[in-house]
């Protein structure tokens, strides 16, 4: 077994066979992720392989080198992943990695390195500094009947909520071109600046389509009422899972219930398709009312747990709860449109 390596930018489809391989390998693992966030916010990747005997990758974990004025420097497992197993089958190959990111912590001059962990990852509490509880997801089961999945709902909450969206004559709209992730980005913008937070920049999700539309790993659906298009959903599909990244509809069509019909036109797309989960997205463990609408449709909690490598005392408080942050997401509700635009593109990249 090789000591840690960095792959190189050429080495690149022998890690995406790796992970696609693996038990734990996800969309956010990919290069095409990398490819993401190296081309929106130009931090440097930093991908580490374990190889075998005969040169193949048998361990590894993906990272950046995140450049940060607000919350200082730091290597992380992944930026604006909801989560990123490291991808290791032993407790040696585990160890072999973290010892060697912590050297890279020194090169770097980074503060701390932080993972993004699921359940699925056996980690022990307090073995990696800091731990933090505060998301879960919500996995739902769509390997089964459509009469099943349906029949696994909440009854008043979602079946009728289903039900009413099909009477109010919506009409679904599978994106296709860059004009979709316009549209898209209009309502999530709009959402986004009502709920006091600030959107991600539009380059983002341009160049998540641009790279990733080709290989099927995204979808865009929207609901389209009266000729307009009042919701939308962005889908990041891997392996057997599709995952409910992001979504936006307009308020004041709320009663039409088009984010119930845009979720269950989905699972129906997804079914078809050969997918067997839908993850309904991360969601913050004090959020009751996302999570209770979550488990309304089925959907299976799953803690998410983020380390961060060493200690850092008083970190909950410095990043995760601060009162800089709070203050600037609850300004930016008040913020003309178009400067809660420009706050996104120049703020956001420090805080994901």
């Amino acid at each position: 077994m090789s000591e840690v390596k960095i792959l190189q930018p050429h080495e690149m489809n022998r890690w995406n066979h790796f992970v696609a391989s693996h038990e734990l390998g996800t969309i956010y693992h990919t290069s095409s992720w990398r490819r993401v966030i190296e081309n929106v916010y130009r931090w440097q990747p930093i991908y580490l392989a374990i190889e075998d005997d005969y040169g193949d990758i048998i361990a590894g974990l993906p990272l950046f080198s995140v450049k940060s004025r607000i919350t200082g420097a730091r290597l992380s497992s992944l930026p604006c992943a909801q989560c990123c197993d490291p991808l290791v089958s032993s407790r040696e190959q585990f160890d072999r990695l973290i010892d060697f990111v912590l050297g890279l912590e020194q090169n770097c001059k980074a503060k701390y390195f932080e993972l993004k962990a699921t359940a699925s990852f056996p980690a022990n509490n307090g073995e990696l500094g800091t731990s933090l509880d505060i998301y879960s997801t919500y996995v739902l089961d769509i390997d089964r009947p459509l009469d099943d999945i349906k029949g696994s709902f909440h009854k008043s909450c979602i079946q009728r909520a289903i039900d009413k969206s099909y009477k109010s004559n919506l009409e679904l709209v599978v994106g296709r071109s860059e004009d979709d992730v316009k549209a898209f980005y209009r309502l999530y913008r709009k959402m986004r600046r009502s709920h006091g937070l600030l959107p991600q920049p539009y380059s983002f999700f341009l160049t998540m389509w641009e790279i990733m539309y080709d290989e099927d790993y995204i979808d865009i659906l929207h609901a389209k009422y009266q000729g307009k298009i009042i919701s939308s959903l962005l889908l990041l599909k891997y392996k057997d899972t599709a995952t409910y990244e992001y979504g936006a509809t307009i308020s004041r069509m709320y009663h039409l219930r088009p984010s119930h019909f845009l979720l269950w036109e989905a699972i129906k797309r997804l079914k078809l398709q050969g997918y067997t989960k839908l993850d309904l997205g991360r969601t913050e463990n004090n959020n009751k009312g996302l999570g209770d609408f979550k488990r309304r449709w089925g959907a299976k909690r799953r803690p998410l747990r983020y380390y961060y490598v060493p200690e850092i005392e008083g970190f909950a408080s410095t990043r995760h709860k601060s009162l800089t942050s709070k203050i600037m997401y609850r300004t930016s509700k008040h913020l003309p449109s178009s400067l809660s635009h420009l706050m996104g593109a120049l703020l956001y990249r420090h805080f994901v």
